[in-house]
């Protein structure tokens, strides 16, 4: 007498079986029948056929396999144009001018406003502690020093505002550049970007 681990046992492979079965039909088949038999030897056989005479059925399965899913025509999208190698170095170009020359300008505006901090601080302390001659001679070398400060500040907010304007000719000039040879890329099946600059 089988067991119950061997009964559990022989009902997951049957079922691995017919699983297999199924999945080997071929898509788009219509509904069916499997048959599960013992044949003359005592090994159970699963087939699309009825058994031969000497074989004994044991049962039939019916299955219906899942419709195909098809997409409608009109999602289907033609394949998208890889881009070649220099295309693809031309647009990183493109990106890397671009994101320099946002750095710059936001390193130029936070220079600025650096220098426009030290300058308020500087006036307020001359409006507030140097408001008479002997204020003024008393903290004059914190003066001295604080409109340095906001002399130098004022320098480098002038020079980062000069390279944030470097940097975006720069990108406007790869720009330019890349729109010229992605127009001469272009195939000419397809209309090639006009130049608005």
């Amino acid at each position: 007498m089988a067991t119950f681990e061997t009964i559990v046992y022989m009902k997951s492979l049957r079922s691995l079986f017919l699983t297999a079965i199924i999945l080997m039909c071929p898509v788009g088949s219509t509904a069916g029948q499997i048959y599960h038999w013992v044949d003359s030897n005592g090994h159970d056989q699963l087939t699309e056929e009825p058994p031969p005479p000497d074989g004994r059925l044991k049962e039939v399965i019916e299955f219906t396999p899942p419709p195909v899913k098809t997409r409608p025509q009109a999602e289907i999208q033609p394949p998208q144009q890889i881009p070649d190698v220099q295309t693809t170095q031309i647009m990183n170009a493109v990106t890397v001018s671009r994101k320099q020359a946002t750095e710059a300008r936001i390193r130029a505006q936070e220079a600025q406003a650096i220098a426009d901090e030290l300058i308020r601080r500087a006036d307020e302390f001359k409006a507030t502690r140097a408001n008479t001659n002997r204020r003024r001679q008393k903290n004059k070398s914190i003066i001295v020093r604080l409109e340095n400060d906001a002399r130098q500040a004022q320098q480098l907010a002038a020079q980062a505002a000069e390279e944030a304007r470097k940097a975006e000719e720069r990108a406007l000039q790869i720009e330019k550049k890349a729109a010229k040879k992605m127009i001469q890329q272009a195939p000419e099946d397809q209309p090639a970007l006009s130049n608005t600059n």
